[in-house]
């Protein structure tokens, strides 16, 4: 059976799944416990994510395009043939 996740509470000592699970009784499965950040942690990480993309700090070390190479390919990314300002 392929891996998938489902959501687990813990109570009384044992995890509890929070919706129906499709497995025969006896079943041994292995669970990795992950807890979701708190709405406090969601907003500090995406507020550092703001912060990094207004620096401009975020590069790809890819090349990068001028203006007329933006906006003169074609959808296959090919230099359109047509226009000879694209074409050396």
């Amino acid at each position: 059976m392929p891996s998938h996740t489902i959501w687990l509470t813990y109570g009384g000592g044992v995890f509890k799944p929070d919706e129906p699970v499709d497995l025969p009784e006896g079943t041994r499965v292995q669970v990795s416990v992950w807890r979701p950040p708190t709405p406090e942690q969601s907003a500090r990480a995406w507020e550092a994510i703001r912060q990094i993309s207004e620096s401009g700090a975020f590069r790809s070390g890819g090349k990068k395009f001028t203006r007329d190479e933006l906006h003169e390919r074609d959808t296959t990314g090919r230099l359109d043939d047509s226009n000879p300002s694209t074409n050396p």
